[in-house]
């Protein structure tokens, strides 16, 4: 509660437990954002959430202008695993970006429309006492610090991960077997 300022009580987030390829793929509720925090995709049955299938699925639940947030762990997975997840993404979203915040960690950030960023709200944010109170200690406490952390915009993975086969499939979990090969 400290952390998210409560956000768990507001009537504007829905929480669902559960595989959550299975919870949209059962509902027909529309989120602006939908976050995947997936284990690492090593792990048996985590790779699915990698693949064409699962993006669109989400897709299909996003509001128009909404956003697609996922964590990839970067520390274990080889050049040809991240380069086949980026095509995967690209290839449904028309948008995708990606973040670093450190060494082993990765956002990947994919939207229908472009990603921009408004840096006089982004600082208007990062005022906020409990925001700073929170991100400081991260070192992010700037727009240039936060923005900094951006390791390819859209048009660089548009550029460098062109949507081409092969790409990531439910029918052919090959992330799920390369995975455990880069990190043992």
């Amino acid at each position: 509660e400290d952390v998210n300022a409560g956000a768990l009580s507001s009537p504007r987030v829905n929480i669902r437990l559960g595989d959550a390829k299975d919870n949209l793929l059962l509902d027909d509720v529309e989120y602006d954002v939908v976050i995947s925090e997936p284990s690492n995709p090593w792990i048996a049955g985590i790779a699915q959430l990698f693949t064409v299938e699962w993006y669109e699925v989400v897709q299909s639940h996003l509001a128009p202008d909404g956003m697609f947030v996922q964590w990839l762990q970067g520390y274990s997975l080889d050049n040809e695993s991240l380069s086949r997840a980026l095509r995967t993404l690209q290839s449904v979203f028309a948008h995708v970006t990606v973040w670093r915040f450190n060494a082993s960690d990765t956002l990947l950030l994919a939207s229908d429309q472009e990603i921009g960023v408004d840096l006089d709200r982004l600082a208007a944010k990062l005022a906020v006492p409990r925001v700073k109170a929170q991100l400081r200690p991260q070192g992010l406490d700037s727009p240039l610090s936060v923005l900094i952390n951006q390791a390819l915009s859209a048009r660089m993975v548009r550029q460098w991960f062109s949507p081409r086969p092969p790409l990531l499939r439910d029918q052919f979990p090959w992330l799920e077997y390369r995975a455990p090969r880069s990190l043992f």
